[in-house]
Parts: structure tokens; sequence; C-alpha cells
């Protein structure tokens, strides 16, 4: 008997075999646009090794004596995701749950650990095959085959039940900016080339919500999608999306929103000719990066574009907070990244295909920050620092220096 048909034959779930010659089984939990899941299972390295008597019962007796642990992880696994799109959001619950998953996989981990340096020490010691099934095997941690776990499903992208269109495809209706953006392809679009700058959705502003669009970048564009974010009349040095809008950029845009004209103009006849222009800020003038811009925009953005894509950076605030790949708590008081990264999503972290129609996906539930690129998990973030989150803010979308970019199909759906 073979080491592989010892350890699929126990039902413990240890490793997803793949059939002889053919492509690897499914993953476990996270397979896909997963919530909350593990990795999928990894290729295994075939071998025909035989099992001894001695490997045959230590595997058995492991399994039997951390079954228990097995059960853990998995039910760590499958209580993040309701846990982070409850309504009303919990964060303490969410980051109760995160630090559960994280307790449960280290007591896993360790019981294998130490279950593979006795094997190694002894006599029945596994050769590399083995150990290469063994390490494959860690991916799906009890999530495969025979390990008692339902798979979430995973979030359809296509399923628009509840969602509003918020662009029509023809005008810029309801939106705000300069006159780089413009409609094309049926898209919100611009050339950049003056800076960075915004289109704003002013129809209203949003809370707890989910967004779906797609978008297309090519030559190099630098660009995201703004959420929860603020007015900041072209002033630096704010705390993202969480102070009130500078109040002379807010009545500029809707008044150029309400047919007046346009919001550069508004902001100019509203200064005084001889007055210096103040630092930008609540209540404040027009003044920082560029002088007076009453699109500019601070707060949370899905970075989009390159190695950044779907990395959560806060304009006109922390920077980058969560890195792709990464499930990050922002907690007061912190230097540096100011966040801690409490866990690393499986794999690669998705990219965009520039010159191609992408999509992301965006859930704002509470102080939960969840970013979706192409069905694949970018960032997950809790913020619960209250110097800087942002709970309620504008739609926005920006480009940062040269290139092209498309945005369309563009929905919305409010959340309790």
């Amino acid at each position: 008997m073979s080491f592989l048909a010892v350890v699929g034959g126990l039902g413990m779930a240890l490793l997803a075999q793949p059939p002889a010659g053919g492509p690897p089984a499914p993953g476990g939990p996270g397979g896909g646009a997963a919530r909350g899941g593990g990795a999928p299972a990894a290729p295994v390295a075939p071998t025909n090794a035989p099992a001894s008597t001695a490997q045959i019962t230590a595997l058995a007796r492991f399994n039997t004596e951390n079954a228990a642990l097995v059960t853990a992880v998995n039910n760590a696994r499958a209580a993040i995701t309701p846990a982070s799109l409850a309504q009303p959001a919990n964060p303490a619950d969410v980051q109760a749950k995160v630090s559960a998953l994280a307790t449960a996989e280290l007591a896993l981990a360790t019981a294998r650990a130490g279950w593979i340096a006795g094997m190694q020490a002894g006599a029945d010691k596994l050769n590399d095959g083995q150990l290469t099934a063994l390490k494959n095997s860690a991916a799906t941690a009890g999530g495969g085959r025979g390990g008692g776990f339902t798979q979430s499903e995973p979030l359809n992208y296509a399923d628009m039940t509840g969602f509003v269109r918020i662009f029509d495809g023809k005008t810029l209706n309801g939106w705000v900016g300069d006159d780089q953006w413009f409609v094309d392809e049926e898209s919100i679009s611009t050339k950049g080339g003056r800076g960075t700058t915004y289109i704003i959705f002013t129809g209203q502003k949003f809370k707890n919500f989910e967004m779906k669009l797609e978008f297309k970048i090519v030559n190099g564009a630098n660009t995201g999608i703004q959420y929860r974010s603020r007015l900041t009349g072209g002033g630096r040095g704010g705390r993202g999306g969480h102070d009130p809008d500078n109040q002379a950029a807010y009545n500029a845009v809707m008044a150029q929103a309400r047919g007046g004209p346009a919001a550069t103009q508004a902001m100019t006849a509203a200064q005084p000719a001889a007055a210096p222009t103040p630092a930008g800020g609540p209540g404040g003038g027009f003044g920082g990066r560029g002088g007076a811009n009453p699109y500019d925009i601070g707060g949370y953005q899905v970075d989009i574009g390159g190695r950044n894509q779907g990395q959560l950076y806060e304009q006109d605030g922390r920077g980058i907070v969560v890195y792709p790949g990464e499930v990050g708590i922002l907690e007061p008081g912190l230097t540096g990244t100011r966040h801690y990264i409490v866990g690393k999503l499986p794999g690669t972290p998705p990219q965009d295909n520039p010159g191609e129609w992408n999509h992301v996906h965006l859930i704002a539930n509470g102080s939960t920050l969840v970013h979706i690129t192409n069905d694949q998990l970018s960032t997950v973030s809790v913020d619960n620092d209250p110097a800087y989150a942002a709970r309620e803010g504008f739609i926005a979308l920006q480009i940062e220096g040269g290139g092209q970019l498309w945005f369309k199909n563009i929905y919305v759906k409010e959340l309790p």
C-alpha cells in the first residue's frame, strides 16, 4: 500500500490527493472568490513508496488524537464569513473570529510539526515523497475530502440582486469633475496628464454598502476607487475620510452638480480676491498640493493597477495601510505601517490585466473593508482607529498622472 493511499484511506483529509496523471483536486475553503476560507490544494508529487505498518499506525494515531484540532480549524474558518458580513457590523466579533482562527491553525501546525519531528527521529522516518505529500496537504488543513467541512459558496459577481446603477453609460449625470473626464465606450474615461484628479458621484454619500464595477487601464495609468471619502479642497495633512468636508469645496461641487458653473469657477468666485489662501482642511479655504482644488478627495481607496492592485490606500491620511494579500487590523496609536497583520491570504495577490476589462467588488460594512479583484480576495481590513476610521462619505474615481482608463457598469447596493 502506498503512503498516499494510507493518508486518503484514513479519511481525515490531511491530503487532497489528485487522480493519477490528472489535475490536482479542488482545494478546501477559499477556492475561487473565497470569503474567509483557506488555500486551494497544491499539486502533490505522486509517490509509490510503501507505507510500513509502523507508519500506518502512527498516522492513524495522529489523525485520531488530533481530530478535534482539525475540526477547530474548519469551524474557525467557517465562522469568519458570517461575522465579517453581519448586519449590523460587529468589529469586535470579527477580530475575535480572526484571532480564533490564528490560534486554531497554530495549534494544528504545532501538533503536525511535533508528530513529524518524532517520526523523523525514529526508525520509521518518512521518505522525501511522503514528506512532500504531508507538506502539500497543509494547505487544506482538514478542509478537503472527508474532513466534515462544508465550504462556503464563493461570492457571485454576476449576482446584482439589490444593486442600483449609478452611472448610466451615456452621460456624466450625477458625477462632477474637471474637463479631463468624459464618456467613451459607455464608460467614464480620462487620459489624465494634469496630476491627480477625481470625478465624484454626488447623488449621495454611502455608509455601509457593496460596490461592483469594471475597469480597463492602458499606458500605465495609476488609478483608484475612493469610498467613504471627503472633499478636502486641495488641503493636506488630514485624516483620510474621517474629517468633515471642506465646506467651500462642498458648496462648489454641489453647485456644479445642480447645473451651475464648474466648481473651479464657483470656488474662485467665493474666494476674496485679496485674501491669502489658507491651509486646506475642515471649514478652511483651499490650499495644499496644487493649490485650490474643489475636486480633491481624502479617504479610503481601492488601489488599482500592477503590484498595488486591491490594496487599501488612504488618500490624505495614513497612505498605504494594508498591502495586497494581507488581512490587517488598524488600531489606535500605531506608527509606521499603522496596522497589525493577522494573516496572509493564500496564493499570489491578484493583479489586473492591462488593456483588458477587469472587475472589482468592494464591501464596506461597519469597520470591515473587503477588496476583491477578478473574483480573488485582495485585502481584508478592520479599521478600529477612531482618529481615522471613516463611516460614511463620497464615492469617486481617480487618476494620477498619465495613461488612460475606463470605468463602466458601476453598481452599488446599500447595506443596513
